[in-house]
């Protein structure tokens, strides 16, 4: 008899990616538009539908986009802290809204974040969750695209609160959380972007199988 299917695990090494996934064949470009005639690939275009190679129409390439949040959407405003610790110390970036609402079509959004600061005894789960809730609301609100949900993984195997030490599946590199994400949305690695604007999230996303664009040239940062 065969093995049952493996659920994503809370804890632990990490498993192979769902069934669901794997039936998925990734796409081979990371690229966020492409057009039907000529092929030309794009990561980027501002309220252009035609390719400026041979006038054919731009296709969007990606039905999924992850988002890290910390340094990709919002920043901190508390010189030297990597992270918020309350509704009070973030902001988004310049620029993110504008390029958010530039973006063709209607892929899916979400937030996967990596929150040690929970770990670390800097915050509650429960803050650092509204605190990205309340990101994904705001950008709900601003932007046209939906929906914005949000995973945070509050572990860390070094923590110092006893309950968050663990050497887990969903703390970026690993790739739990994306393949959370995919298997909510039903929404396959070839048809997902994930942006970020650290050397994890690059890993994460080639963990994941899907394409990775860093946070630089997603929102045109000098």
């Amino acid at each position: 008899m065969g093995s049952r299917p493996r659920q994503i695990p809370k804890g632990g090494q990490w498993l192979p990616p769902p069934r669901a996934l794997q039936k998925r064949s990734p796409m081979p470009t990371h690229y966020l538009y492409h057009c039907d005639k000529c092929n030309y690939q794009a990561r980027r275009y501002r309220n252009v539908k035609r390719c400026p190679e041979c006038g054919g129409n731009l296709a969007r390439s990606y039905s999924l986009i992850i988002f890290d949040a910390d340094g990709t959407l919002r920043r901190c405003t508390i010189e030297g802290q990597p992270c918020p610790n309350d509704e009070s110390q973030w902001e988004l970036i310049p620029g993110v809204l504008e390029c958010l609402n530039s973006l063709e079509g209607d892929p899916a959004c979400f937030i996967a974040s990596n929150q040690a600061g929970v770990a670390f005894g800097y915050m509650s789960f429960q803050v650092a969750k509204d605190l990205l809730m309340n990101l994904a609301e705001r950008l709900r609100r601003e932007t046209a695209l939906r929906p914005w949900g949000v995973r945070l993984c509050p572990h860390h195997a070094n923590a110092t609160e006893r309950a968050f030490r663990v050497d887990c599946a969903c703390r970026k590199p690993r790739p739990g959380m994306l393949y959370e994400i995919m298997v909510v949305q039903n929404i396959g690695p070839g048809e997902t972007l994930y942006v970020g604007d650290m050397e994890s999230d690059k890993r994460v996303a080639r963990a994941a199988g899907c394409g990775f664009v860093w946070a630089f040239d997603f929102f045109n940062r000098d």
